[in-house]
């Protein structure tokens, strides 16, 4: 087990491997991309192009062996920031091959995020895009150089200015290392709901689990098309069963450049997508635009939304307007999956967000439960259309930035993202609070992703305490509403 890393209990990991969970499976080489069938069938869409499974079998090769030329080595930790395009998919099964140990960032982070990550992991290397709209990721990873002291290499998809370029680690392929079924694979990250994000690592062997399971549930296999509309390093769209299990079943992964009905009815047209993911707030946005489409859907068959429950009337909607079926799903990035199954009755599929993955899952619910599914989730963080904003987090950086007496983070209701994010805060000087556009000048500065950055700012001259000297939120809630 990674230094770190708290392994499974060995009870656990006898009952698993004795009922199938476990196998001796380990991620990036998977039979059923390899067979022969298979290695001329498209692997992946994106924007550059269509690969085979066979080329991306090659590719990832090859960049295994550039990993391990350039000096990288199995167990070192790589921070993984990529746009969704090939490069993220060959990369991450190239490190999956060397036993490198991908951490999955998502794009939204900014310096915060990244310089926590490298320094949490201890990771050897940072792997980036070359910009995104106003963000030069280069100025980024010097920043993160700077900070920290374990960083020894960046690689860059694009221009890589002083740094190395992604597509230069490649090489003639090596025999690689054999990774133990349960050694860690990769690292995904918590919710973050009181604080900066945790690393999770999962092992080969419980992620191909998931892989394999949620591919049988989904019914995804060789003749499958998964669209990744959502950002791949979030593991729903990763490997539930998303692209990686997709993949893994011998089936077609389209990665979409955004998850807007405009740049996704043309891919489920073209590349006749059977299924894909989205968070609730899209899904009101895709019903729109269906009614005015000229677009073919009647390949879609399953759409799968989680992050949070779907309104009943919307997921009401969904079989008529897209001509598919509705699977809702919440999920931990610590392993708990849950599912509405495809069978499952209407009420079922409307009202809930399932019931667990494994038979080897033990819930005990005391409160979000009905019968044995899942309705959603209790905690202090702000669901802003499917992003988990920590309101610790964000109390800290308004703390940070400002003379303030005090501040809280609430979720207030929102017609488009589900939930938005309230700052309040007491300014020590009355006469001169902050201004919401000097919080969003702030947090810019103080590299934080956007969607951290509040919605809405209410300046208050105190705030709401429980008897036991805290933050009273429900009652902050309730002197907002009124």
């Amino acid at each position: 087990m990674q230094e770190g890393c708290v392994p499974w209990p060995e009870s656990a990991v006898r009952t698993y491997r004795e009922e199938g969970y476990w196998t001796t499976e380990v991620l990036g080489v998977w039979p059923a991309a390899r067979a022969p069938e298979a290695r001329a069938r498209t692997a992946l869409v994106t924007r550059a192009g269509v690969l085979t499974h066979e080329e991306v079998d090659r590719a990832a090769d090859r960049m295994a062996a550039g990993l391990l030329g350039a000096g990288l080595a199995p167990g070192d930790r790589v921070v993984v920031q990529l746009l969704d395009e090939a490069e993220l998919v060959v990369l991450s099964l190239a490190l999956f091959r060397t036993g490198i140990l991908p951490v999955y960032a998502l794009p939204a982070h900014r310096s915060a995020e990244i310089t926590h990550l490298v320094s949490t992991a201890g990771a050897a290397a940072y792997v980036c895009p070359e910009r995104v709209l106003d963000c030069d990721f280069r100025l980024l990873a010097q920043e993160v150089l700077d900070r920290t002291d374990s960083l020894r290499q960046v690689f860059v998809a694009g221009d890589p200015g002083p740094f190395t370029a992604l597509s230069s680690v490649d090489a003639e392929p090596v025999a690689l290392p054999a990774p133990d079924p349960e050694d860690v694979a990769l690292f995904l990250l918590s919710g973050g709901t009181s604080g900066p994000p945790k690393l999770i690592p999962r092992t080969h062997a419980d992620y191909a689990y998931q892989l394999r399971e949620t591919a049988r549930l989904c019914g995804v296999g060789p003749d499958s098309v998964y669209l990744a509309a959502l950002p791949v390093e979030h593991n729903f769209a990763l490997g539930c069963p998303g692209v990686l299990g997709t993949l893994r079943a011998g089936g077609t992964a389209v990665i979409a450049p955004a998850p807007t009905a405009d740049a996704c009815f043309p891919l489920i047209e073209r590349a006749r997508v059977t299924i894909t993911s989205l968070v609730p707030p899209l899904v009101p946005l895709w019903l729109d635009a269906a009614e005015w489409t000229d677009h073919d859907l009647s390949s879609l068959e399953v759409l799968q939304v989680g992050g949070a429950r779907l309104d009943p009337d919307t997921a009401r909607q969904v079989p008529k307007a897209l001509g598919c079926t509705l699977q809702q799903v919440y999920g931990m990035a610590e392993g708990l999956l849950n599912f509405t199954r495809l069978d499952d009755p209407e009420d079922v599929i409307v009202h809930t967000q399932g019931r667990p993955l494994s038979p080897a899952d033990d819930l005990e619910v005391t409160v979000l439960g009905r019968r044995h599914e899942v309705v959603g989730r209790i905690n202090d963080v702000v669901n802003r259309g499917g992003e988990k904003v920590p309101t610790l987090e964000v109390e800290e950086h308004l703390l940070a930035a400002f003379p303030l007496l005090g501040a809280a983070v609430i979720a207030l209701p929102d017609a488009l993202m589900g939930e938005r994010t309230c700052a309040c805060v007491v300014p020590r000087d009355r006469a001169n609070p902050p201004t919401l556009r000097e919080v969003k000048a702030a947090f810019r500065g103080r590299g934080v992703a956007a969607y951290k950055v509040p919605d809405q700012l209410v300046v208050l001259e105190r705030l709401p305490m429980t008897g036991v000297g805290k933050v009273d939120k429900r009652a902050l809630l309730a002197q907002l509403e009124t």
